[in-house]
């Protein structure tokens, strides 16, 4: 009778802990390949908390308010404060939150920005392959902040690919590649 007790505790123990592991990591399968992806939780804070919020590293952010697609708006940690992101010194309320378009320096292979004003963010990718930076961008993306794919789909995101990037897809805006309307990148 213990021994069977004992048991089923353990058992309800090892699906309580495999549910949680498998809530925290989602495979997906992009062009064959597996990869995976984290779920980070998301924190929704009430309109009157005015109070500054703690971020992985310890210092003190205040949250930012992100309009999604259809206008419902969701707080995030500012992520305009993270290393490496830079203000557009020559447009003020831009970030680049990867790469930069510095005539002194090389052309990087993407760039990501975010406005201020429309709470958008734009990918540019500026080499090939496209679906290598893309999902590279998108991983950058993904990290600053701090949403799943599905989530990621509901913000107001351009991929766009320049004209001198692809002949094919120059001028485009080919999406995110997990997104429905996301664009397969062919090369």
């Amino acid at each position: 009778m213990k021994k069977t007790f004992l048991l089923t505790i353990a058992t309800a123990v090892l699906i309580l802990t495999m549910f949680v592991l498998g809530q925290i990591l989602v495979v997906g399968v992009d062009e064959g390949e597996v990869y995976e992806q984290p779920v980070l939780p998301v924190t929704i804070f009430p309109p009157d908390n005015q109070q500054n919020l703690p971020n992985a590293t310890s210092s003190v952010r205040t949250p930012l308010t992100i309009t999604r697609n259809d206008n419902t708006e969701i707080l995030l940690t500012d992520f305009r404060e993270d290393a490496g992101v830079e203000p557009d010194v020559n447009n003020e309320g831009f970030y680049y939150l990867a790469g930069t378009l510095d005539p002194s320096l090389p052309l990087p292979p993407y760039t990501i920005t975010y406005s201020d004003f429309d709470t958008s963010f734009t990918i540019s990718l500026w080499q090939k392959p496209l679906s290598f930076y893309r999902r590279e961008a998108e991983n950058r993306l993904i990290s600053l902040v701090k949403l799943g794919t599905s989530e990621l789909c509901t913000l107001r995101v351009s991929v766009v690919v320049p004209n001198n990037a692809s002949e094919l897809y120059g001028g485009q805006n080919v999406g995110l590649s997990f997104c429905p309307s996301a664009v397969t990148l062919v090369e």
